[in-house]
């Protein structure tokens, strides 16, 4: 039998993750240049993501990931690393969530 050899689940979060973000850069990228300037067409679902609170909390989160998990990668991994990083994490989404 040949063993096969998967990436970690981390890394492949990570990877969607990265996606996610650049997606939703791309999403309010266009959204805000609809909104400043006039445009010869109208996308009314961009205006609609970019008012929802749902898409900003969720770029968040997914950036708050990266970021986070890196610093976790940089510090030289560990659980009680991990943990304390996880703590910070959900710390900062709920004071975003708070002053939102």
């Amino acid at each position: 039998m040949q063993e096969k050899d998967y990436h970690p689940l981390t890394e492949t979060l990570r990877l969607y993750a990265g996606w996610l973000v650049a997606c939703l850069f791309a999403i309010y990228a266009a959204g805000s240049y609809q909104h400043i300037r006039q445009l010869p067409f109208r996308i009314s679902t961009l205006d609609e993501w970019i008012a929802s609170p749902v898409i900003l909390q969720t770029s968040l989160a997914a950036f708050l990931f990266l970021m986070l998990g890196s610093v976790h990668q940089a510090a030289g991994k560990g659980v009680w690393k991990g943990i304390g990083l996880t703590a910070i994490g959900f710390a900062l989404l709920v004071v975003f969530r708070a002053n939102a």
